[in-house]
């Protein structure tokens, strides 16, 4: 149960990946268990023998996962489009910026498009199909070059499916003046980054109110729980660990000199710093938010003396439909907004010659555009 709590998933999580019915594996499991429990209760001394075994069947069960992972996972160099001869060229003169902005719809990109263009970068952008629907399919399908779709976690760095593993431990950096902040994937397993942040969402053990909603979101206990208590403990916890990614962001070594920087933001993604608003309206002050972020990094690596490029991204556009229930939206007033709906996310190349993206139609190269950005 601990390692289980551990790596955030179980492995019944991780055999559904393999697409086998629900239905079909609670009637296997049950049969079996039933059958095991008689035939311990009908010779009590089976049982007083069998404990060890079935100890360790338990500790198997577990963790089966994580070792099928481990032997499934290969090792990968990040990133492959790595020209070692033009990154030794541009050490100490440039700063190439890799930025996912989670759950940004292509529509809502402009903005974006005219804070990186008002530094004095071409920019160019093209509306796309993310490879996956989610972030923990996106990610890593970005890392492997391939679809990673209905994959789950399956160990604290690895995730699994039906077809392989992707083990975040395994990845080796092609270069070493990669940056890295972001949240929720294990980026700073990945071996040889010249500095990594990954920002965990908050969970104080001394706040007694956090905790007590947590239990109520899971349990339905207990009952006397203040909601708007609740809603706030939320929103404080997304907005720290938005504060902390941020501000790695801004103190990345590649802004000052120079390198790949690759950032994975809670950005625009809902909530913003408060339980007020509609999902409209905290998604446009992230935008806001994202505009003025990406605007200060360009400025910062300039007044250091580095020509920026960038490579911005999303992993799925925003989902108003789950966000109208789930707080801090969940309410009969929560509607969708239509101009917020979208089907497509960006990916936006910007610096002095960025590469045509006339034809591009998924966002699952971006990291090989990354490395012809100039």
């Amino acid at each position: 149960i601990a390692w289980m709590g551990i790596i955030g998933a179980t492995p019944d999580r991780w055999w559904a990946a393999f697409e086998i019915p629900l239905w079909t594996r609670a009637l296997v499991g049950g049969v079996t268990a039933g059958l095991v429990v008689l035939s311990f209760a009908a010779v009590p001394a089976l049982w007083r023998r069998a404990r060890v075994a079935a100890a360790a069947a338990l500790v198997l069960f577990t963790l089966t996962p994580s070792m099928i992972g481990w032997l499934n996972a290969s090792t990968l160099a990040w990133p492959k489009a790595f020209d070692a001869a033009a990154a030794e060229v541009d050490r100490g003169r440039a700063v190439t910026m890799v930025v996912l902005l989670d759950e940004l719809n292509a529509r809502q990109s402009e903005g974006l498009v005219q804070a990186i263009a008002a530094r004095g970068l071409v920019t160019r952008m093209a509306a796309v199909t993310s490879v996956a629907s989610r972030t923990q399919n996106t990610v890593p399908s970005l890392f492997l070059g391939r679809s990673f779709d209905g994959s789950e976690p399956c160990a604290p760095t690895m995730s699994c499916d039906a077809d392989g593993a992707i083990d975040f431990a395994r990845i080796h950096a092609t270069r070493p003046d990669i940056d890295v902040a972001g949240f929720y994937k294990p980026y700073c397993s990945i071996r040889g980054l010249r500095s990594c942040v990954r920002a965990p969402a908050a969970l104080r053990l001394t706040d007694t109110t956090a905790l007590r909603c947590r239990l109520w979101r899971r349990t339905g206990w207990p009952l006397a729980v203040d909601d708007a208590a609740c809603k706030r403990s939320g929103v404080q916890d997304w907005a720290a660990m938005t504060d902390a990614v941020v501000e790695a962001a801004r103190r990345a070594p590649a802004l000052s000199q120079g390198g790949l920087m690759y950032l994975h933001l809670p950005l625009p993604h809902p909530p913003a710093d408060s339980i007020e608003g509609t999902v409209s309206q905290h998604y446009q002050r992230n935008l806001d938010r994202s505009a003025a972020l990406l605007s200060e990094l360009i400025e910062r690596a300039q007044s250091n003396g580095l020509a920026p490029r960038l490579l911005v991204f999303s992993d799925h556009p925003l989902r108003q439909s789950m966000w109208c229930v789930r707080e801090p939206y969940l309410s009969d007033r929560c509607v969708i907004d239509p101009e917020l709906s979208d089907e497509q996310v960006p990916v936006i190349a910007a610096g002095a010659e960025p590469p045509d993206l006339s034809g591009l139609d998924s966002n699952l190269s971006v990291f090989e555009l990354a490395g012809r950005l100039r």
